[in-house]
């Protein structure tokens, strides 16, 4: 299975005809798909535990959090991310888990370093959706955020959108490598 990931498409993967009407500071969704070679309960229960992030999504420095297990609507956590130019936390809450379907967390930047109050309250929400496919999983990201004011605004057209892309790609192909090989261990 490829990876897929692309800033125009709809919830559900499919190409969007008709264009989206978005608040001014709306970014473009980031919608990835890859099909891995496990079964879909391990596949949901890896990407929903915080703690694994650091070894799957390449931005991802740390991540704290009072659990270390697959997160349950009302956790907390904090991811330390570092993209080119930005580097900062994350403060996430889970908000809904259908294991092994769907799972569904939202949170807010807060950037460290040069100009901190500029760049920080950027939200976002995280939509995965997992479905059983001929001999794996069919697992898809959806992130959807909203950039704080104008300034950051176009620093993510000219940047920080595509090396989001970038990162959401390689974050997947992460997955699958670390999932097929665990599960060809067994």
């Amino acid at each position: 299975g490829g990876v897929g990931v692309g800033g125009e498409r709809g919830r559900g993967g499919e190409l969007m005809e008709e264009p989206v009407v978005r608040h001014p500071t709306q970014e473009p969704p980031v919608v990835g798909h890859m099909v891995i070679r496990a079964p879909i309960g391990t596949v949901c229960d890896y990407v929903t535990r915080p703690k694994t992030w650091p070894g799957w999504y390449p931005i991802t420095v740390g991540v704290e959090s009072k659990v270390d297990r697959p997160a349950l609507p009302g956790d907390e956590w904090r991811e330390e991310v570092k993209l080119p130019l930005w580097s900062g936390y994350f403060y996430w809450e889970a908000l809904e888990r259908n294991r092994p379907h769907t799972f569904r967390y939202h949170g807010y930047a807060e950037k460290k370093g040069f100009m901190p109050k500029l760049s920080s309250g950027g939200r976002a929400t995280i939509n995965y959706t997992f479905c059983e496919v001929g001999g794996g999983t069919l697992f898809q990201r959806v992130l959807e955020y909203s950039s704080p004011n104008w300034l950051m605004v176009v620093f993510d057209k000219l940047m920080f959108h595509n090396a989001v892309i970038g990162a959401s790609t390689d974050a997947l192909l992460n997955v699958k490598k670390n999932l097929e090989a665990k599960v060809a261990e067994k």
